[in-house]
């Protein structure tokens, strides 16, 4: 069993990943932290009926005043290109931030009322501290994973919009293949019949049997022409599955509220009351975010606008609730105890707004990617389909058709035909050419190895590049091995588009002395990580970055390979 890392390192390697990524501070950190600044990390002025709106007025002047100092952070941050230097300039601007934003708050009291404070300093740059590491991590890990997510969806929908557009190509092709069949079987026996009617020698019979044979010819090679080409891409329409507004707030995770809000009112709530206090306050926070997760469960599906409205409802009930056990708890603390009454409800919005923007882009990417693996594999089918009554017409003007006039010509060349020999030769070519109109069954078309099948599928999205050695040749086609090497090859080829949009790629198909059988597939881009989860296989199977490349391993053990048929 892997050992797990423990979850302080994972907290950890998540904001380095993060800070690091140059798109730590977006619009999306503006559009939460002015709220978060404005309502909840308010210096309420002292000695005045209107303390927390002018501690709100305040608030605003220096959220305005840091926004425009992080504004060139940011663009400073998307101009550097080393990991390591982005992570570090945004740690220090988060805490000169976080450091310097009571100072500024105080000193906007100070210029504009004339007043002061109150509050513990060491408490209240901590709570700075860790609502600004925590909001802006929290904030740029939802953008940054959506971002990618959405992206990833966006270049699967693009692939599936080629695909589509060649897909629909194949349609038109087969509906003329199908026409230009009809014409030349109605052309091949007006020329029968006009060669009939006239003197029948070798060399009437010997013209027509060359018609015959430049008719097959033109059908295989519309045949080899209908094979997967590059397409232009059409945007491929996607139902609009996205809720708006009020439908967007959906129950948060049990208990997620509660810690968020807690987080953010530790530093006080330590230099304000003693243990007993802030263990029942925080009995209470979590007591609440139970009973609102459980109120928010119970409500019936009906209107997910009407959930949103009662998510509202519930969580400002809860909020106040807080303010006025906060209250009873603290009775000294004053007007700060309004600030619950905001800040549960604003916790909760923020994350179920985070929350519901993730999962219904990994809904997308996931929905994206089964339909490319499919989508593949269904042209491929569509293809060999299309080429079958080509393929099928073909064989029959060649083998059937043709053959009748080699016959009819050797036995002219003997004696003058008799109206027995007319008629005969009539007859059997009716019946042949009658043949070549007549649809080719399912079980009839004539299937190739499921790797080649597969490979052919993908012909329109990207180009591809295959080396398979002479002793892996036959384990690919076989029973067992094949189907197994073709859904490691299509895994690589999805892979390939979602992280880099990949327009080629390098299939190698390998043994070693052992008799394991090795696939490789590898293509331009990047993964979000040096190695990454793949589903497993029969074997081992990696999917890692490799200089530029994004490279897919898997082997295959030699008993699979060997497995009787």
């Amino acid at each position: 069993m892997a050992r797990r890392e423990p979850r302080a390192i994972n907290v950890v390697s998540a904001y380095w990943d993060t800070a690091g990524s140059g798109r730590f501070f977006t619009r999306w950190s503006a559009v939460v932290s002015l709220p978060v600044s404005a309502l909840l990390l308010v210096a309420i002025v002292e000695g005045t009926r209107d303390g927390y709106v002018q501690g709100i007025a305040a608030a605003v002047l220096s959220w305005v005043v840091l926004a425009l100092a992080v504004l060139a952070v940011a663009a400073a941050e998307r101009r550097m290109r080393d990991h390591r230097s982005r992570a570090l300039l945004v740690t220090i601007t988060l805490l000169l931030v976080a450091t310097a934003r009571p100072i500024l708050n105080e000193t906007f009291i100070h210029l504009l009322y004339n007043g002061r404070s109150g509050g513990v300093w060491a408490a209240r740059i901590g709570t700075n501290v860790i609502v600004a590491f925590g909001l802006f991590t929290l904030v740029a890990i939802i953008t940054t994973q959506y971002q990618q997510t959405r992206a990833t969806a966006d270049r699967l929908a693009h692939a599936l919009g080629r695909l589509d557009a060649a897909t629909e190509q194949v349609v038109t092709d087969d509906r003329d293949a199908r026409l230009v069949i009809r014409g030349l079987v109605a052309e091949l026996r007006a020329e029968r019949d006009a060669m009939l009617a006239r003197v029948i020698d070798f060399d009437a019979v010997r013209d027509f049997s060359e018609r015959v044979r430049a008719a097959s010819h033109r059908l295989e090679e519309m045949a080899a022409a209908s094979a997967p080409v590059p397409a232009l891409w059409v945007p491929r329409s996607r139902a609009a599955r996205h809720r708006h507004g009020l439908e967007r707030l959906q129950p948060t995770p049990l208990l997620w509220v509660g810690a968020l809000y807690l987080l953010m009112a530790a530093p006080y709530l330590l230099t304000v009351g003693d243990v007993s206090d802030v263990v029942i306050a925080g009995v209470a926070v979590f007591l609440l975010d139970l009973a609102a997760g459980a109120v928010l469960r119970a409500v019936p599906n009906h209107s997910r606008r009407g959930r949103g409205v009662i998510f509202l409802l519930v969580w400002t009930l809860a909020g106040m609730t807080s303010a006025v056990v906060g209250r009873l708890l603290l009775p000294a603390t004053g007007a700060l105890m309004i600030i619950p009454a905001f800040a549960m409800p604003l916790a909760a919005i923020v994350l179920s707004l985070a929350i519901d923007t993730y999962r219904w882009a990994r809904t997308d990417e996931a929905d994206a990617t089964r339909e490319l693996a499919r989508a593949a594999g269904d042209f491929a089918d569509r293809v060999r389909r299309a080429q079958a009554p080509l393929l099928h017409a073909a064989s029959t003007l060649h083998g059937r058709v043709q053959g009748r006039c080699v016959i009819f010509a050797a036995r002219v060349d003997e004696n003058p035909p008799t109206a027995d020999d007319i008629a005969q030769f009539r007859v059997e070519t009716d019946r042949a050419l009658d043949e070549v109109l007549v649809p080719v069954p399912t079980s009839e078309i004539e299937t190739v190895g499921a790797l080649r099948r597969m490979l052919a599928g993908w012909e329109p999205i990207m180009v591809l590049e295959t080396r398979i050695d002479d002793a892996a040749a036959s384990a690919v086609d076989g029973a067992e091995a094949a189907p197994i090497v073709s859904e490691v090859v299509n895994e690589a080829l999805v892979n390939a588009v979602k992280h880099s949009g990949a327009r080629a790629a390098r299939i190698d198909i390998s043994t070693d002395a052992g008799g394991d059988l090795h696939v490789r597939v590898a293509s331009a881009g990047e993964l979000p990580r040096a190695v990454m989860p793949v589903r497993p296989f029969a074997g081992r199977t990696l999917l890692y970055q490799d200089g530029r490349d994004v490279v897919l391993e898997s082997t295959l053990p030699a008993t699979l390979i060997a497995a009787p048929a």
